[in-house]
């Protein structure tokens, strides 16, 4: 199994775990930064963004600068994991597209990570 079906399956996992809408992670209800440690929901992007640290092995708490983070948006494997997202859903035509269909009312956790899970099975 490639890095990039193991990124998008722990994602699927993590959402599984616990999942939100309309902010990028929750710890006991409350909005807390993407990479803060201990966290209990994540959306969409934030839990593929979080696998990927945890399948490289790459810090992303909560020292990440600004120049850090960059670098990790552009970090192949989080790229590759994107690409694969959208190609599940050709009609996603720019960046906010997956925090869109994340956020869309009446989405469930189980839809976020079947997307994930098929993300991955497409690519194997």
């Amino acid at each position: 199994m490639g890095d990039t079906n193991k990124v998008l399956l722990r994602a699927a996992e993590l959402v599984e775990q616990g999942w939100c809408q309309h902010v990028g992670a929750q710890r006991a209800g409350h909005s807390v930064p993407w990479n803060a440690a201990d966290v209990d929901q994540v959306c969409l992007t934030t839990a593929v963004a979080r696998a990927v640290g945890e399948i490289t092995g790459e810090p992303i708490g909560e020292s990440v600068n600004e120049a850090g983070l960059v670098a990790f948006v552009q970090h192949p494997l989080l790229v590759a994991s994107a690409e694969r997202l959208y190609a599940c859903y050709p009609e996603w035509t720019d960046g906010m597209a997956p925090i869109r269909w994340n956020n869309t009312p009446g989405r469930t956790a189980d839809e976020v990570a079947a997307l994930l899970r098929r993300a991955a099975q497409e690519g194997s």
